[in-house]
């Protein structure tokens, strides 16, 4: 545009009903500063506070990795339920599970989702995977912070958006407008990754853990022939935080953190235990 700014690279269109509509890239829009916001939020789930110094820092980014089945949904519904108990708006955008089906899963724990997503309390964005479009997904989450103030949101999961990322090199800035655009709403976001089920765990899809504040990893062990999961906090940016690894649980009612892991190794990088004299 000769003599004139304009937002550069390629951008995502959509012709449809309403017409012609452009979502413009989003590492091209200024999202401004970001809100001061203070203090530290409860993660809602119990044991895991005390992990972190007492609870996730407001308006920081957390990763939360894992292997599927680990328990990633079900830690990032009860960040979202403990917020509603608080009073407070959230987001949970879903790839996977159906907005129904996170609903049905949260029941199962005696979490009642139902209730916050009639009344507005709760917006789930569920995106099909064959669907997604980075693009129009973080329109969608800005319109989402513009139209309520919303104060903790969820992505789940890192994953599936690298692989809608139709360049390769663009997602780490991508990723990083992103939790920028969040943070600048005043929100605090959870984000879940996927990692190996066994054996050392590798950077996670994407490389972009260093954008986050906060990175919790969950993961399966093997103690005695029996399997089990265990959890750590591997940093925190601003914040001293447990060095130990403790075990946790899911039942009836949901995750809990257990004891720490004393007297084996072994625990980040293999998937069998060994005590210290053996």
């Amino acid at each position: 545009m000769r003599g004139a700014p304009h937002l550069e690279g390629k951008h995502t269109f959509r012709i449809g009903t309403d017409g012609f509509r452009v979502f413009p890239r989003i590492e091209t829009v200024d999202p401004g500063p970001a809100v001061e916001v203070r203090g530290r939020i409860s993660s809602g789930i119990p044991g895991l506070d005390d992990l972190m110094g007492g609870g996730i820092g407001s308006g920081e980014a957390t990763v939360i990795l894992g292997p599927s089945g680990v328990g990633k949904t079900i830690s990032g519904l009860r960040f979202v339920t403990e917020g509603i108990a608080q009073g407070e708006r959230c987001l949970y955008v879903t790839f996977q599970d159906t907005s129904d089906q996170l609903v049905k899963m949260a029941a199962g724990f005696g979490w009642d989702l139902e209730s916050a997503r009639t009344d507005g309390q709760l917006v789930v964005h569920h995106v099909p995977i064959g669907e997604l479009d980075l693009d129009l997904l973080a329109s969608r989450i800005r319109d989402e912070l513009a139209n309520g103030h919303i104060q903790r949101v969820v992505i789940d999961s890192l994953a599936e958006m690298v692989f809608a990322c139709r360049e390769s090199d663009r997602f780490p800035a991508y990723a990083r407008s992103l939790t920028g655009l969040i943070r600048a709403a005043g929100a605090t976001l959870v984000i879940t990754s996927e990692t190996t089920t066994l054996g050392p765990t590798p950077e996670p899809v994407g490389g972009v853990t260093f954008l986050f504040h906060n990175l919790i990893l969950l993961r399966y062990i093997e103690m005695n022939s029996a399997t089990g999961r265990a959890v750590s906090i591997v940093k925190m940016r601003n914040s001293d935080h447990s060095k130990y690894v403790y075990r946790f649980t899911i039942d009836a009612r949901g995750f809990t953190v257990g004891a720490a892991l004393e007297e084996v190794t072994g625990v980040l990088g293999w998937s069998a235990l060994r005590t210290h004299h053996t």
